[in-house]
C-alpha cells in the first residue's frame, strides 16, 4: 500500500468517525433532551395527555407524526389561546410540540393545540408565525416531557427521569 493511499484511508476513517460521533450526539439530544442545562422540565399535564389518548382522531394524527415524521418525544405544554406565549398556572390550551432543529417541512406537524373540541395544527392560528413554530420546536428539545408510540398514544415521562 502506498503512502498516499494509506493517508487517504486514514482521512476517510477519521471523517467517518467524526460523522458517526455527530450522529450519536444528535440522537442523544433528540432522545434525552430534557433538562440538559440543569433546568427543571415541567411535567406533562395529565389532562392533556388523557384528552389526546381518548381521541381516535388524535391517535390517527399521532400515528402520522410517529411514522411519517419520526417523532417519538414531545413537549406537552399549555399555551395562551393565541399560541404566542406559555400560559401561567395550569391555564391555557393543551398543546403538543414536537422537537426539531428546524421547522418541520410540513408546518402543521410542528405543534397541535386542543381548540374548540378538537386537535388542530398550531400553524392554523393567524397569530402563530413559522418563526414562532420553529422556536417552539427548537425549545422542545430541552423540554420534552412525554413520548409517543407507534399507535400515536402519548405517555408522560416521570419527572424524576428528567
Amino acid at each position: 500500500m502506498e503512502a498516499g493511499e494509506r493517508s487517504s484511508r486514514v482521512r476517510l476513517v477519521v471523517a467517518l468517525a467524526l460523522f458517526l460521533g455527530l450522529g450519536v450526539a444528535a440522537l442523544l439530544v433528540a432522545l434525552g433532551g430534557s433538562g440538559g442545562d440543569g433546568e427543571e422540565v415541567a411535567a406533562a399535564d395529565p389532562a392533556c395527555v388523557e384528552r389526546w389518548n381518548d381521541d381516535p382522531a388524535a391517535l390517527q394524527i399521532g400515528r402520522h407524526q410517529y411514522g411519517s415524521h419520526g417523532y417519538t418525544s414531545l413537549e406537552v405544554v399549555r399555551l395562551s389561546e393565541d399560541g404566542t406565549a406559555e400560559a401561567e398556572g395550569g391555564e391555557g390550551v393543551c398543546t403538543l410540540v414536537f422537537p426539531a432543529q428546524a421547522l418541520d417541512p410540513e408546518p402543521p406537524a410542528a405543534a397541535l393545540a386542543y381548540l374548540q373540541g378538537s386537535w388542530v395544527p398550531l400553524s392554523a392560528l393567524p397569530t402563530v408565525s413559522e418563526i414562532r413554530l420553529a422556536e417552539l420546536q427548537s425549545d422542545a428539545f430541552t423540554a420534552t416531557n412525554a413520548t409517543m408510540d407507534a399507535e400515536g398514544r402519548i405517555t408522560a415521562e416521570d419527572a424524576s427521569d428528567s
